[in-house]
């Protein structure tokens, strides 16, 4: 499910044709895509959020631009997460209560446990989900 935006909209075609919309240094990638949309046929793109009722995981990737008051000047700046804090609204307005949710976007420390399991929380308890596992954040080998 890709969120429906001008920056990345184009990438549901490519995916539904069995093309990359990235480039990857694994040759195998395109070649799993092509195999995962042509051939097996269990590989789908929509932009339609009612996809995220049947997801068993869901990876978050949503680009944060650093929005910076003036050319050259990164200390008077901010990560814009209005697109990933919406991301985390919809994706538990949608997903099963037992989906695996990974975020896979660069974000600021805390930022899970202080803005992603606060927002999700609080639209599962809309939903009449009292019960919700988190499990804090693991960093990977790369991180450390």
């Amino acid at each position: 499910m890709q969120r429906p935006s001008t920056r990345s909209f184009w990438k549901i075609p490519m995916l539904n044709r069995g093309l990359s919309p990235v480039s990857a240094d694994d040759p195998e990638v395109g070649l799993m895509i092509d195999r995962c949309v042509n051939k097996k046929k269990t590989l789908t793109a929509t932009f339609t959020y009612d996809a995220l009722k049947f997801a068993d995981a869901v990876v978050v990737d949503v680009q944060c631009d650093y929005l910076k008051e003036s050319l050259g000047d990164v200390q008077n700046g901010r990560a814009d997460m209005a697109a990933l804090e919406e991301s985390f609204e919809i994706i538990a307005a949608h997903i099963p209560r037992e989906a695996l949710v990974l975020i896979e976007t660069t974000v600021a420390p805390g930022t899970t446990e202080q803005i992603a399991y606060p927002m999700m929380k609080k639209v599962f308890q809309k939903r009449g989900i009292k019960e919700i596992r988190y499990l804090p954040t693991v960093l990977s080998e790369s991180c450390r």
